[in-house]
């Protein structure tokens, strides 16, 4: 998995989304941030949520393969399959695994 770009973004009521980017995927989770001590808790992720995009055409065609033609049309541009959600999907538990370790281990602004 090549490495990565990473984002924050914030929501009202103390939630930040985290998100790290590769060349085929985006995952972000959604949790409860705490100003006071500047830290995610990554324990309230089922409170809000986990979004996992694939990069390199849609992941629930049944034709995908890693590094296949892209399922929608000719485009490939990098953001045009952001089309379904596959965080929960068994198939990607093992990308997810490893796209969770990479974004928690992640350079964090705790001024943001």
């Amino acid at each position: 998995m090549n490495c990565c770009r990473y984002s924050q973004y914030q929501r009202p009521n103390n939630v930040m989304g985290f998100s790290v980017r590769t060349d085929s995927w985006r995952y972000t989770e959604w949790v409860d941030f705490n100003y006071t001590s500047v830290t995610p808790n990554w324990e309230s992720v089922s409170k809000y949520g986990v979004e996992m995009y694939a990069h390199f055409g849609d992941p629930t065609g049944a034709q995908w393969a890693p590094g296949s033609t892209p399922q929608f049309g000719n485009s490939t541009s990098f953001n045009d399959f952001e089309n379904a959600n596959v965080a929960n999907d068994p198939a990607f538990a093992k990308e997810r695994e490893s796209l969770q370790q990479l974004l928690r281990s992640g350079p964090w602004d705790p001024s943001v």
